[in-house]
Formats: C-alpha cells, structure tokens, sequence
C-alpha cells in the first residue's frame, strides 16, 4: 500500500512542474520541437533560479505527500 502511495506522490509531485513549465515557454513564444518534452524545453531555455525553483518545488510536494502518506497509513 504504501508502495502505492509513494508511486502516487511522484506523479503528482510533477504535475505542477509541467504546467509551469507550459506557462513560461507560452509566455515567450518558445515552440517545441520534434520529440522534445516541456520540460525539457524548459530546462534548455529557462534562468537557472527558475530552474532550480522547479526542481526545489518537485521536492517539497514529493516531500508532503510521502509524509502525508507515512503519517496517515
């Protein structure tokens, strides 16, 4: 179960990601291109604090839901 839970928090952990990560290349007019990832694009043409703002946000919500999950299981 807990498994579970932990899988759970790393796909929403991520989802925040994506979509930030959407509104700042929109912002910009920054086009993907072929196979490449929003985030992707993003970790190509983003400052490095919006950057390491991104990864440290993953982190806190990857963090809460798995205490979350400890806590209450």
């Amino acid at each position: 179960m807990r498994f579970l839970l932990f899988m759970a928090a790393a796909l929403v952990a991520t989802l925040p990601s994506v979509g930030i990560a959407r509104v700042y290349l929109a912002r910009r007019q920054i086009a993907l291109v072929g196979e490449e990832t929003t985030v992707q694009k993003f970790m190509q043409v983003a400052p490095v604090p919006f950057r390491a703002a991104l990864i440290t946000l993953n982190f806190v919500i990857f963090g809460a839901f798995l205490w979350l999950g400890w806590r209450f299981t």
